[in-house]
């Protein structure tokens, strides 16, 4: 009804017709690839980590030890050393229990962490076969201290772990995630399978638990292994906090009251030393901090376009209206209603934006892919193109309205003066 006449105007106008296309099109690709990303995010927030108890659990890092110092004497020193730390956090009051966790804290951002995003493959398979996941190492109590869930196969035990120096190439046998497993073994029969680390480490999954936290972002985000081993060059602890220890008094004062504590008495052993005392919440924030800023950036980028997007739909229309004054008013005096001058600019407002959308869609395509690339999250769905649509039409609609009830207002009498 409207589209003939609608287009002849938009032909008499086309750098401003164009230029609001280009502002849409870009609009739409960053806002639905931050939406993309900021779902990503909540879910990896409100995600199952793996632990019990999340509130009781902390890590301790303790640098530096000299990974490229040789030989057999230098490496009892620091396996003198690392006794006597777990000792400490052993001893010291309302602590559960400790645990090594070299090459990684769960959940902790560091390189000691980032540098574990590992690649994992069946025992004869290419490198380019293999799996992304991230490679923790653990000792005994880990997995208990933790509170995981095994679901098959058993536990680690004194005879699995012992000393090396880099557990990833010289560990002991290795329990993966459901996940990790269904993703090497889509056939389901992971345990008792053997594999092959990056490090060129071939073992024997003997155990498979049902989630853990990882490093790497969804679909990867629980891929996840844990190596028998204790590591010459232990940096990393799990501290499980008591709760019958602080009981009769608030757990968080409790809390904070024993992680003060521990690091005066690790201090107290060495004040050389770098110490580093996180909780759950600490190192999810830690993690999690880069995305937050990511998101913030790009989403201050597109709540720009947007701003400016809408601004130029007002103006456009705002500039349609006045240069077709006597137009409408003619329509006016030729019986058209006002109800019929809403609908025709509504349905051009609207016509522009879907104009806009359709290389708006293949730019975000575009721009998803290099951001899920570059970043390892943000994947969309195409739910999201569909919301992503139906808001910026409605975005049109809403900066058009003044114009759009201005050009109502207009009256055949007010049109016919100006002939």
């Amino acid at each position: 009804m409207y589209l003939g006449d609608i287009f002849s105007t938009l032909r008499h106008s086309k750098a401003g017709t164009l230029l609001l296309v280009l502002q849409v099109a870009f609009t739409f690709a960053v806002l639905v690839n931050v939406y993309a990303m900021i779902q990503d995010y909540r879910k990896q927030v409100v995600k199952d980590h793996g632990f019990k108890d999340e509130a009781s659990l902390i890590g301790v890092t303790i640098r530096p030890y000299d990974r490229a110092t040789q030989g057999e004497a230098a490496r009892a020193r620091y396996r003198n050393q690392i006794e006597r730390d777990l000792a400490i956090m052993r001893s010291t009051l309302d602590v559960a229990d400790v645990s090594m966790a070299h090459e990684g804290i769960p959940l902790q951002n560091n390189i000691y962490v980032e540098r574990n995003r590992e690649f994992l493959r069946r025992e004869g398979q290419l490198q380019t076969e293999a799996v992304r996941h991230t490679r923790y190492s653990a000792d005994v109590n880990t997995l208990d201290l933790l509170g995981v869930e095994l679901v098959a196969g058993r536990k680690f035990t004194p005879e699995d772990v012992r000393w090396v120096d880099r557990v990833s190439s010289k560990g002991g046998p290795i329990i993966v995630t459901e996940a990790l497993a269904d993703a090497l073994f889509p056939e389901g029969n992971a345990l008792g399978q053997r594999v092959t680390t990056r490090d060129g480490l071939t073992t024997e999954i003997v155990g498979i638990i049902k989630t853990m936290a990882g490093v790497w972002w969804a679909p990867y985000d629980e891929h996840t292994s844990f190596i028998a081993g204790r590591s010459n060059f232990n940096e990393g602890y799990l501290v499980r906090i008591s709760r019958d220890g602080v009981a009769g008094r608030d757990f968080e004062i409790g809390k904070s009251a024993m992680i003060r504590a521990l690091g005066e008495r690790l201090y107290a052993e060495s004040e050389e030393r770098e110490i580093m005392i996180e909780t759950v919440d600490d190192l999810r924030r830690g993690n999690l901090g880069r995305f937050i800023t990511i998101n913030s950036i790009i989403g201050a980028v597109g709540l720009i376009l947007l701003i400016v997007t809408a601004l130029g739909n007002y103006g456009q229309m705002s500039y349609t209206v006045f240069r077709r004054t006597k137009q409408i008013g003619i329509r006016r005096a030729l019986g058209a209603t006002r109800g019929y001058i809403f609908r025709y600019f509504l349905t051009e407002s609207a016509l522009v934006t879907v104009i806009g959308l359709i290389p708006g869609v293949l730019l975000m395509i575009g721009l998803n892919y290099v951001i899920v690339n570059a970043l390892g999250y943000g994947k969309f769905f195409w739910s999201y193109i569909v919301y992503g649509v139906i808001f910026m039409v409605l975005v049109g609609w809403v900066s058009a309205l003044i114009p759009i009830l201005g050009a109502m207002r207009i009256s055949p009498a007010t049109a016919t003066r100006t002939l």
